[in-house]
């Protein structure tokens, strides 16, 4: 049975973020997160290295994507767990620590708010547009 119950979040590819806005400190956080997704970059490392303090990246984020810089995180984590279960036989354990998860109920909890489905069902009977 698919989980539809609650309302899942589209994802956003993260080319599509990334035509959204021409602010060049923006593109720089969203590619740190991108690069570095599976080491779970903490935010005020992000901001830091992108020119801006937490409080502004967060207010720009919010602002440009109408989703905080950790959502955005979480998405591009997702998009990659989707990528890596069609394409190997690993665990929903393994797939959720190589995306930067530590705790795989975590990982379950945020993919199926992300996208209504479980990595389970994902993994064995492949994606499927909510």
């Amino acid at each position: 049975e698919l989980l539809n119950d609650e309302k899942s979040t589209p994802l956003i590819s993260t080319d599509t973020l990334l035509r959204k806005t021409s602010d060049d400190r923006l593109i720089g956080a969203l590619t740190l997160l991108m690069n570095n997704f599976e080491e779970s970059p903490s935010m005020e490392e992000v901001a830091k290295s992108s020119g801006m303090s937490l409080r502004t990246m967060n207010r720009l984020f919010l602002k440009e994507f109408q989703q905080s810089p950790k959502q955005i995180l979480n998405q591009i984590r997702i998009q990659k767990s989707i990528s890596l279960f069609s394409s190997s036989k690993r665990s929903v354990t393994e797939v959720a620590l190589m995306v930067g998860f530590q705790s795989t109920s975590r990982f379950i909890e945020t993919f199926r708010r992300l996208t209504g489905q479980l990595p389970s069902q994902v993994r064995r009977f492949g994606w499927k547009e909510p």
